[in-house]
C-alpha cells in the first residue's frame, strides 16, 4: 500500500452530522484486515505501532446521495510522539469493483474531443478544446467519455497527471506525467477528471486525537453501492526513528 496518499480538502465533501437520529453499525478491530506484525490486539482495542493501514473486511451496502461517517476513537497513547490519522471510505460498485476518485469526480466544462488518434505510448493528447481544463495538480484524463456521463465511473483514465494545457494552432495539446496507457480514436469524447485517494470524513493529529467525531462525508460517486472503511495511522511516521503508537477502538459506521 502507497504510503504516499494524494488528497486534496477541495476533493473531500465534507458536513457536520444533523440533530436527527443515525444508524450505527459497530464494527470491531478484529474485522479489520492489517499488518499483525504493527497491531496488537487487547481488550477490544488495536493498538498501531508506525504507520498502518486499516481497512473493514466487509463492504458495507451505501445509497448514494446519503451522508456517512465514522465514530469511535483514534487517538495516539499517552507519552508516545504525535503524528497523523486519516479516516474515511474506499467506493465500490455493484460488482465489487473499486470505484477511484478519477473515475467518478469529473472537473465541469471539460468535455471535448480527440483530433488525434491517441495510442497507450503517447504523453501528449491533441483535442479540440481544452480552455477550460486545469494544468499541474492532481488531474488526469477519462477517454472514452459521453456527453450524458452514463460512461461514469470511467476507468479508462490516464496513468499520469496533466502537467500542462497549451493551445497549439487550431487545437489544444495536453501533456501528461505518464504515458497515456490506453488507445483512442480521433472524434472520440475525452474530458477532465480530479484524482485523488480515499474519501475522507476525519483527517488530523493523533496527540489529540478523535472521539466520536461527528464529520460525514455525502457518497456522490456515479455507481456507488458499497463502502469500506479505512484507517490510515500513524500515516506521517519516518522509516527509522520516533515509533509513534495510536490506539483504535469503539469503530461505528454512521449512516444518515
Amino acid at each position: 500500500m502507497f504510503k504516499k496518499i494524494a488528497f486534496s480538502l477541495a476533493l473531500t465533501v465534507m458536513g457536520w452530522t444533523c440533530a436527527h437520529a443515525a444508524t450505527e453499525t459497530p464494527v470491531k478491530v478484529e474485522d479489520f484486515n492489517f499488518n499483525a506484525k504493527k497491531v496488537t490486539l487487547k481488550d477490544g482495542a488495536a493498538t498501531l505501532s508506525g504507520s498502518v493501514f486499516m481497512v473493514s473486511k466487509k463492504t458495507f451496502p451505501c445509497t448514494a446521495g446519503k451522508k456517512y461517517g465514522i465514530k469511535g476513537t483514534f487517538k495516539a497513547l499517552p507519552g508516545t510522539p504525535d503524528n497523523f490519522v486519516y479516516i474515511g471510505f474506499e467506493i465500490y460498485d455493484k460488482n465489487g469493483k473499486s470505484i477511484a476518485m478519477a473515475h467518478a469526480k469529473t472537473v465541469p466544462n471539460t468535455l471535448t474531443t480527440l483530433v488525434q488518434d491517441v495510442k497507450t505510448s503517447d504523453t501528449v493528447l491533441k483535442v479540440e478544446d481544452a480552455s477550460k481544463w486545469i494544468q499541474k495538480g492532481a488531474f488526469r484524463v477519462a477517454l472514452k467519455a459521453a456527453k450524458d456521463e452514463s460512461d461514469l465511473p470511467n476507468r479508462n483514465v490516464t496513468q499520469g497527471n496533466v502537467l500542462k494545457v497549451e493551445k497549439k494552432g487550431n487545437s489544444w495539446e495536453v501533456t501528461l506525467s505518464k504515458p497515456c496507457g490506453f488507445e483512442a480514436k480521433a472524434g472520440e469524447f475525452v474530458r477532465e477528471h480530479r484524482h485523488g485517494g480515499y474519501l475522507y470524513t476525519v483527517f488530523g493529529k493523533t496527540g489529540r486525537g478523535f472521539v466520536d467525531p461527528e464529520h460525514t462525508a455525502v457518497i456522490d460517486y456515479p455507481g456507488a453501492a458499497g463502502i469500506r472503511i479505512v484507517i490510515l495511522g500513524n500515516w506521517n511516521a519516518p522509516e527509522k526513528g520516533e515509533n509513534p503508537k495510536m490506539e483504535v477502538k469503539n469503530v461505528r459506521l454512521i449512516e444518515k
